[in-house]
């Protein structure tokens, strides 16, 4: 369980470099504790498209960039969520197993 979830942050440490790197960081414009799915749609594209055209990152970086850009960058952000989450869920649910079991010492316990 430890190495699982020290595996899957450090793959969510790379990822959140090539996100960075990319500079794709901030192109999805809301954020959900739940996640969201990908647009479906050309017109749902072009939606979230003209949603992050009111944002500075559009309006100072990226001014004038296709809407075929903005899909790489945005499906790089969403893949970075959607890992956040996940690593989230490999660690916390095991936890919570483990927890319910009684097979944390009360010594680690938070007080």
């Amino acid at each position: 369980w430890l190495l699982g979830s020290a595996a899957s942050v450090f793959g969510m440490v790379v990822l959140g470099g090539y996100t960075r790197l990319t500079r794709s960081g901030l192109s999805m414009t809301d954020w959900r504790p739940q996640g969201s799915a990908l647009p479906a749609t050309e017109a749902a594209w072009e939606a979230e498209f003209e949603r992050y055209k009111q944002f500075p990152e559009y309006q100072r970086l990226n001014r004038g960039m296709p809407l075929q850009e903005f899909k790489e960058i945005f499906f790089v952000e969403w893949a970075h969520r959607m890992a956040g989450r996940t690593v989230g869920l490999i660690y916390g649910l095991p936890l919570l197993g483990f927890a319910a079991a009684r097979m944390i010492p009360m010594s680690m316990a938070p007080r």
